[in-house]
C-alpha cells in the first residue's frame, strides 16, 4: 500500500452542473490536471456570486480510476474568493447537494488545500464550487490544477 502523502493518478475529471450550463465547458475538464497552471477549466461567468441565483453550485468530479483512500485535495485556483467543498462518493451520478461536506474552504485563497477525515474511501472526490469571486464584470473562477494524495 503506497505511503501517506502519496500522489494518486488522476483517470478523469468531469464537470458536474444539475442545471447543465456548464456542459459546453466539459472538453476543457482537463486542463484542471494537466500539469501546466497556465491551463485552466473556467466557470461561465455569472451575475452574482451565488451563480446568479440559478444554482446551489459547480464542480469537478475527480475520478480516481478505482476505490481508493483518500487524504488530501488540492485546488490551484486562478482568483481567491471562491467557496470550495469537498466531497465523496463512489457513484458518479450521485446528487452533489446530498452528499456530505468532508472538508470547505469558505473563502479559499488561490491555492487550496483541503484534508478529508482520516480513513475516507471513494473512487470519486468532488471538488464544489458554493460561492465565485469577482471575475471582471461578472463572477466566476478556473481550477489550473488538481492534486490528490493519500
Amino acid at each position: 500500500m503506497p505511503a501517506a502523502g502519496s500522489v494518486l493518478p488522476i483517470a478523469a475529471v468531469t464537470i458536474v452542473d444539475r442545471k447543465g450550463d456548464e456542459a459546453g465547458r466539459q472538453a476543457s475538464a482537463p486542463l484542471s490536471h494537466d500539469g501546466d497552471p497556465q491551463t485552466a477549466w473556467t466557470t461561465q461567468s455569472y451575475a452574482t456570486s451565488d451563480f446568479g441565483g440559478l444554482k446551489a453550485g459547480v464542480g469537478l468530479l475527480i475520478d480516481l480510476g478505482q476505490r481508493s483512500a483518500v487524504g488530501t485535495v488540492r485546488a490551484r485556483l486562478t482568483a481567491a474568493g471562491a467557496a470550495v467543498d469537498l466531497r465523496a462518493a463512489d457513484d458518479p451520478t450521485a446528487d452533489p447537494e446530498s452528499l456530505p461536506v468532508l472538508a470547505a474552504a469558505p473563502a479559499a485563497g488561490t491555492d487550496v488545500l483541503l484534508t478529508l477525515p482520516r480513513g475516507t474511501m471513494a473512487r470519486y472526490v468532488l471538488v464544489w464550487l458554493t460561492k465565485l469571486p469577482a471575475d471582471g464584470s461578472g463572477y466566476g473562477v478556473g481550477v489550473a490544477e488538481l492534486g490528490v494524495t493519500l
